[in-house]
């Protein structure tokens, strides 16, 4: 879409995914009342394979759909996560915690490193043995169609979790512990910057590098570090709960580097600040938002509305965020006017570190 319609439209696209993603986390509870988790995994993983294939089917003219692609992307995603979080809280054990999120984000970045250097290389090849423009991104987008679609196969075997008693009422009547603030607020925090951020740096990196296949080499490296980090600091982040400023650090680190230096040398610091550091931010953010909610003794049927306020607070901040770059990049450098973004963000992971360290004073010894 960015070599489609350039990077402001590219914005309008996330903007209305994410504005439709907040939508969907919002009926989230009314759906669970009457349908599974299960069902809500299977039915994102389905509409997200009719996102992928509209993709394939509409080619050039995507870029005159953006907003109708950008509703049924959010949909998917919307469904899909509602139904994830709460699986992942019911069936993770509180000690597992820690542990579980390294191997899973280690296993994520092994996969996404796989991806990116696969895709690069099937968009080159598409490319050039197909006459059509962009045809290596329809037969990537028609492969992702397809990886959708096994993983909606995949998922019937998921438990099923229903039964939610939800309402409004209970947003607005429950009284908020000082350490479920907390997390709202590094929910906040998160959102303004977290899939934007990364939005950005592939199209900039794309600029620097200046082809796809070089973009998944680049891609594939950077979430193998990621992956190496992911499956280490679980294991030191029990031992050693302060840490998580080592994420804070390297990837506000990260972030000024690539800001500064838009080039080879600023990925390459990119990739060891932010790639070895996100981890070590990213387990005790996922482990405080389970543990916050353990807090609350109700029975999980009971406070699925604490799923809806935190889901909530992401998708506003980052839909908050996407608005406030879609009239940002409104100038016409919007490569100079996305580095001054990147500068304007650089001291949020730094925030959630002192945020993080609020929130283990009030969270204390965990249930259980």
């Amino acid at each position: 879409m960015f070599r489609l319609v350039g990077l402001r439209q590219v914005i309008l696209f996330q903007l209305a995914t994410y504005a439709s993603l907040l939508i969907f986390y919002l009926a989230s509870g009314w759906i669970l009342k009457r349908f599974s988790s299960r069902t809500l995994v299977r039915l994102g993983l389905l509409l997200l394979s009719i996102s992928w294939s509209s993709l394939v089917v509409l080619k050039e003219k995507s870029g005159f759909y953006l907003i109708p692609l950008g509703i049924i992307f959010g949909a998917g995603y919307g469904n899909f996560w509602s139904g994830f979080n709460l699986s992942q809280y019911i069936l993770i054990q509180q000690d597992k915690r820690e542990s579980y999120f390294g191997k899973s984000f280690g296993f994520t970045n092994i996969a996404a490193a796989i991806g990116p250097f696969l895709g690069g290389l099937l968009i080159v090849a598409g490319n050039f043995l197909f006459a059509w423009d962009f045809a290596g991104y329809y037969l990537l987008f028609l492969l992702v169609f397809v990886l959708n679609l096994g993983n909606f196969l995949l998922a019937a075997r998921l438990p099923r979790h229903s039964g939610i008693d939800f309402s409004f009422r209970h947003i607005l009547a429950h009284k908020r512990e000082p350490a479920w603030k907390l997390v709202l607020v590094q929910q906040f925090i998160l959102g303004l910057y977290d899939v934007a951020f990364g939005l950005l740096v592939g199209i900039l990196i794309f600029l620097i590098v200046k082809s796809e296949a070089t973009l998944g080499g680049v891609n594939t490296i950077m979430a193998l570090l990621t992956a190496g980090s992911s499956f280490f600091a679980a294991s030191l982040l029990l031992r050693h709960k302060n840490w998580f400023w080592l994420g804070s650090f390297g990837i506000s680190l990260g972030i000024l580097s690539f800001a500064v230096f838009p080039n080879w040398w600023g990925i390459v610091l990119l990739g060891l600040f932010s790639g070895l550091a996100w981890p070590f931010l990213n387990i005790p953010l996922s482990v405080a938002i389970l543990a916050t909610i353990d807090k609350n003794r109700d029975a999980w049927q009971k406070k699925y509305h604490m799923f809806i306020e935190r889901d909530g607070m992401l998708a506003a901040a980052r839909v908050l965020n996407y608005l406030l770059l879609y009239f940002l990049l409104s100038g016409a450098n919007e490569v100079s006017l996305a580095r001054f973004w990147m500068l304007g963000i650089v001291l949020l992971p730094i925030v959630l570190g002192v945020l993080l360290t609020l929130s283990e004073q009030k969270i204390g010894p965990q249930a259980g």
